[in-house]
């Protein structure tokens, strides 16, 4: 499988935006959960819970101060206290994809992934950090986000852009088109060689 040499304009503000709602403990892709953080514990006591949402935010906002130190310091502590909060290890993976820090990144999205099979918000933002060295895990992971999640758009454009590389024009045709009947603000969305 080749590698795609492409960087879209929509499919990266996506991208930018899936980060942002992310550190905000949103997602893009169905994980109605996503707004309340603390609820991947196995049986949290309220105090416990309220404790680790607090820690949350304040990572968040850190991050979003971009103080990523601390905030990494901050929502790892939220891991000591419950290892199995799959929004702090979200956070902490997206915080080291923002670091430009591939590995650290993938460790956290599949740990978050290994809590919750199915959310696609980590699977999906492991799957961008994944394009440019393994292509064919990326495929894979959208090809599970569009499993779990059919109007998952974002997905399906990046899977056609994947095909394409990979010499399956149909399959990057009906992918594109199943990205477009979902959002039609993509179909004007081409891609530009670049890295």
């Amino acid at each position: 499988m080749k590698t795609p040499g492409w960087h879209t304009p929509a499919a990266t503000l996506a991208a930018a935006f899936i980060v942002a709602a992310a550190l905000a403990g949103c997602t893009d892709h169905g994980d109605d959960k996503a707004k309340h953080p603390a609820a991947s514990s196995a049986s949290p006591t309220s105090s416990q819970a309220a404790l680790e949402n607090e820690m949350l935010e304040n990572g968040i906002k850190q991050a979003g101060d971009g103080k990523y130190d601390d905030a990494t310091s901050t929502v790892k502590a939220i891991v000591a206290i419950d290892a199995k909060n799959k929004y702090a290890l979200y956070n902490l993976g997206l915080i080291a994809q923002i670091k430009k820090d591939s590995k650290g990144a993938i460790d956290y999205y599949e740990k978050a992934i290994k809590v919750d099979p199915k959310f696609t918000s980590a699977m999906y933002n492991e799957a961008i950090v994944l394009e440019p060295s393994d292509a064919a895990k990326a495929e894979s992971l959208y090809e599970q986000i569009v499993k779990i999640d059919p109007k998952a758009s974002t997905a399906y454009l990046r899977l056609s852009y994947l095909y394409e590389a990979d010499g399956d024009q149909s399959k990057a045709d009906a992918a594109r088109k199943s990205a477009v009947k979902l959002d039609p603000s993509l179909a004007t969305v081409t891609p530009t060689p670049g890295t």
